[in-house]
C-alpha cells in the first residue's frame, strides 16, 4: 500500500511531538508501522488544520488527538465494541494543569488562558470555567504568564514543566497548581476516507501501537 500520510502539530510539544520528529508519538507511530509493514510520512501543520485536512482526504490520519465528539466527523478512533474508545491503543496519557503567576491567587471570574483547539478548552468550559483561548501557542501562554498578561494558564503538564523547567525566568514566576485537571488519553485517528478505503491497515497499526507501548522495551526508553 502507498505511504500513510500522518498529520501533527507544527509546534513542538515534548516529549510527544519534537521540532526534529524525535518526539515519543512520532517516533512510536514510525516503529509501529515498521512493524506492520507500513510506511508512514508525518507532515506537520497548525492543529486545526490538520483534522480539516483530514476531513478533506488530504491526509490519512492526525497524530496525538485526544477524544472530542466534535471530531467524528472528521477521523476514526480505535474504539470498543461499545463505540467508546480504547485507551488500550492510544500513544499515550497526559493531564492538563492550572498555572499561575508565583504569590498571585486568581480571581474566580477570571478567564483562565488556555491554548485554542485543545481539548482543555472543553474541560474547563465544562467545570464553569471562562477561558481565553486566542493563542494555540503553550510557550506565548506561558511568556503571557510570567509577565502578568494572564494570571492563570491551563496547559498539558507534561508540556508545560518542561518548559517552565528549562527558563530561569519562568521558574521564578510560574509555580504549577496542585489541582490537577482530568487527565486524556492521545490517539494516532485515521480520515474516514482512508478508514474506509483501509480498514485492516488501521486496525494493524493500533494494534502495534498497543503492542509496542505495552513492551518493557519501550517503558524503559520513556523513563
Amino acid at each position: 500500500m502507498p505511504t500513510v500520510i500522518i498529520a501533527h502539530e507544527n509546534r513542538p510539544s515534548p516529549p510527544w511531538i519534537g521540532a526534529r520528529s524525535d518526539g515519543f508519538d512520532q517516533i512510536l507511530v514510525r516503529e509501529a508501522a515498521l512493524h506492520a509493514g507500513m510506511a508512514v510520512r508525518l507532515q506537520p501543520m497548525p492543529w486545526d488544520h490538520c483534522f480539516s485536512a483530514a476531513e478533506a482526504g488530504e491526509v490519512d490520519g492526525v497524530l496525538s488527538a485526544s477524544y472530542r465528539l466534535r471530531r467524528l466527523s472528521a477521523v476514526v478512533y480505535p474504539t470498543l465494541g461499545d463505540g467508546r474508545p480504547d485507551t488500550a491503543r492510544c500513544l499515550h496519557t497526559d493531564s492538563y494543569a492550572i498555572y499561575r503567576r508565583i504569590g498571585v491567587q486568581p480571581h474566580p471570574d477570571e478567564r483562565v488562558a488556555a491554548p485554542r483547539g485543545f481539548a482543555v478548552v472543553e474541560i474547563l468550559s465544562d467545570l464553569g470555567i471562562g477561558v481565553d483561548d486566542r493563542s494555540d501557542d503553550p510557550g506565548a501562554i506561558l511568556a503571557d504568564l510570567a509577565e502578568g498578561r494572564c494570571s492563570a494558564a491551563a496547559l498539558l503538564s507534561e508540556v508545560a514543566d518542561r518548559m517552565v523547567a528549562g527558563s530561569p525566568a519562568w521558574r521564578s514566576r510560574i509555580v504549577r497548581d496542585p489541582m490537577l485537571l482530568p487527565a486524556k488519553p492521545y490517539y494516532l485517528v485515521f480520515s474516514k476516507p482512508f478508514h474506509a478505503k483501509e480498514p485492516a491497515a488501521c486496525t494493524a497499526l493500533w494494534l502495534a501501537i498497543a503492542t509496542m507501548r505495552g513492551s518493557v522495551a519501550w517503558r524503559n526508553r520513556l523513563g
